[in-house]
């Protein structure tokens, strides 16, 4: 399985290091205000290109069987829903950007958010693939189109403004991703306007959206919901932890589930994933976790002081206890995979909603008490989840594991590894206790990967 993870992670690397010289370019080149007006606008597209993965990825490598109808009408409510919410935001942007005087915004948006007018076509071609096992073609599609998006991207904002680096680099490498696939590559799909006969498939595509919708609101409304309540530094200190913790995870998260999903469709059988498939992708992902929120659990004062400077001192046991909550969240990963895999895309949408009614009034309990009771809150009722409504919502409706496999591998063993950690902490402390955590840490990926 390990060697599947091989041409993701090189064209994530590629894709982090194109990035960062965007961030860099834009700091160095754009003044404050233009520059604040990138941030926003990448915000907005970052969340446009989630929603075009959500209305036809899932759905389309989740059916093994998808024929010419299934990808027709696909790509047909694809584009269509993808033209009508850009119409949308146009709109909405003209009288926002209108009433704030940011006139330069609005063909900001303009640009960029055409990203979605061409995603369906390419979204669909790449599950093609990706649901073949084949990660290689679509991993030097991506390296290419994102090669060509920053040659282009910097031509056209030395021509016509800098302030468009970023809108043109979105767009270009959506245009770029759709030419190579259609003309390079030749894959060829005709929108098919019936959709009688794949009207399951349209409808696992709406809820796909809205279960994207809502988990959004559910990855954001502890910000909201700690602005309200605590306000000032604290809250600053709030925001800065939960980034660092939630950067921590998405190192890994996005290859693991990238790969995972079209090997959870390969396994299911009677409509359940193979358990020994899951089994597999939560030791690799556990175990490569913890060697990132490791260190920023047990050793924080070595990571924030270097990384964040003098002013955030005596702030480590909150950026430890929210590393801890980060990686408690990532123990069952990718669990939503088991639900698109096996179809039950309705579920992953009422799982999420039942998620926000129970995570939303502790959250805004904790809050009442301060930062730190905040952040035990979200610890507790995540640990809750991942203990038991994890195992009897998802894993247990989807795959035909017991629970004292799913608890030994997702519980039990993450246990002994921050066992353990926290003994060597105590007995050797220091750089030396790190080193030792860290080695044991590689020691027990291998032993979990081989296990």
């Amino acid at each position: 399985m390990i060697e599947k993870f091989k041409w993701p992670t090189i064209s994530l690397a590629v894709k982090l290091l194109i990035q960062v010289s965007q961030v860099f370019f834009l700091a160095k080149f754009l003044t404050q205000e233009n520059f604040n007006l990138s941030l926003v606008a990448i915000s907005i597209f970052n969340i446009l290109v989630v929603f075009s993965e959500a209305s036809v990825y899932n759905v389309f490598i989740q059916n093994k069987k998808s024929n010419n109808d299934i990808s027709g009408s696909l790509l047909y409510f694809g584009v269509v829903s993808s033209f009508v919410l850009y119409l949308l935001l146009v709109v909405v942007a003209f009288f926002v950007t209108q009433k704030m005087h940011k006139q330069k915004l609005f063909y900001v948006l303009l640009l960029g958010s055409a990203l979605i007018l061409f995603s369906p076509y390419w979204q669909i071609c790449r599950a093609y693939f990706e649901r073949e096992l084949n990660f290689k073609i679509p991993a030097l599609v991506e390296i290419c189109s994102n090669v060509i998006a920053v040659s282009l991207s910097i031509i056209f904002a030395i021509s016509v403004d800098e302030v468009f680096f970023a809108p043109a680099l979105f767009l270009f490498y959506s245009v770029s991703m759709f030419f190579i696939y259609k003309y390079a590559l030749g894959v060829n799909i005709k929108i098919n306007k019936s959709i009688d006969e794949t009207r399951q498939t349209i409808n696992n595509s709406i809820y796909n959206i809205l279960f994207g919708i809502v988990n959004s609101i559910n990855t954001q409304m502890d910000v909201f919901i700690a602005g309200f309540n605590i306000g000032g530094s604290d809250f600053s200190i709030f925001g800065i932890s939960k980034d660092i913790s939630l950067k921590t995870s998405f190192v890994v998260n996005p290859i693991i589930s990238r790969v995972s999903l079209p090997l959870f469709v390969d396994s299911v059988k009677n409509g359940f994933v193979d358990s020994g498939s899951y089994l597999k992708v939560i030791k690799i992902t556990n175990s490569v976790n913890f060697l990132f929120y490791g260190p920023l659990i047990f050793y924080p004062s070595f990571i924030i002081g270097p990384l964040l400077g003098d002013k955030y001192n005596g702030y480590e046991e909150i950026f430890s206890l929210m590393a801890m909550w980060g990686f408690v969240r990532s123990i069952g990963a990718p669990a939503g995979n088991l639900l698109f895999a096996s179809g039950n895309f309705r579920l992953a949408f009422i799982f999420s909603v039942g998620t926000i009614s129970v995570f939303a009034p502790a959250y805004y309990f904790g809050s009442k008490f301060g930062i730190k009771y905040m952040i035990f809150s979200m610890l507790s009722v995540m640990l809750a989840q991942q203990i038991f409504a994890l195992w009897f919502f998802v894993v247990k409706k989807t795959t035909n594991m017991l629970y004292r496999e799913y608890f030994y591998n997702a519980v039990v063993l993450n246990f002994l590894a921050v066992t353990l950690w926290y003994i060597v902490k105590n007995i050797f402390g220091g750089y030396i206790g790190l080193v030792i955590s860290f080695v044991f840490s590689i020691l027990f990926f291998y032993w979990r990967k081989n296990d």
